[in-house]
C-alpha cells in the first residue's frame, strides 16, 4: 500500500532576495515563506511517533500491525517455533530501559556520542 503525498508547491530559488531594512528585528521572509514555513512546523508537531512493542523502537511511520514494526514483522517471519523473536531478551537483542541516572541529550550530543556517524559527500558541477 503506498503513501499518498500530496502535491508540493514548487517554489522558485532564482527571485532575488527581499530588501533589507536595515533593522536586525525585522523578518527576513516573505509572507508566502512564513505562510510555508508555519505549515511546515504544523504538519511536524501533526506527525505522531509509533512505538513497537517488540523492538522497543519508537519513530515515524514504522507500518504497526497489532503493535509490531514491519522491520520485526519480516526479521521473524521465517522463524521457526522453537526459535524466539529476533529482536528479544532470549535473543540478547532487548536494550531495556534508558537508566533514569542517564542526562537527557539533546540531539547534537547524541550525533557526538554515536558510535556510528553518517557523512554525505556533496559534489557541485559546473557548467
Amino acid at each position: 500500500s503506498a503513501i499518498e503525498c500530496p502535491v508540493m508547491e514548487r517554489r522558485c530559488f532564482e527571485l532575488p532576495d527581499p530588501d533589507w531594512m536595515h533593522d536586525l528585528s525585522h523578518c527576513p521572509l516573505s509572507d508566502r515563506d512564513k505562510e510555508l514555513l508555519e505549515k511546515f512546523w504544523t504538519e511536524l508537531e501533526n506527525d505522531g511517533m509509533e512505538h513497537c512493542a517488540r523492538c522497543q523502537e519508537t519513530w515515524f511511520d514504522m507500518g504497526l500491525k497489532d503493535g509490531i514494526c514491519k522491520r520485526c514483522i519480516a526479521k521473524d517471519k521465517n522463524k521457526k517455533e522453537d526459535e524466539p523473536w529476533f529482536f528479544s531478551a532470549e535473543n540478547q537483542l532487548d536494550f531495556g530501559l534508558i537508566p533514569a541516572f542517564l542526562p537527557q541529550l539533546t540531539i547534537v550530543e547524541e550525533m557526538l556520542i554515536a558510535r556510528v556517524h553518517v557523512f554525505v559527500n556533496v559534489m557541485q558541477v559546473r557548467g
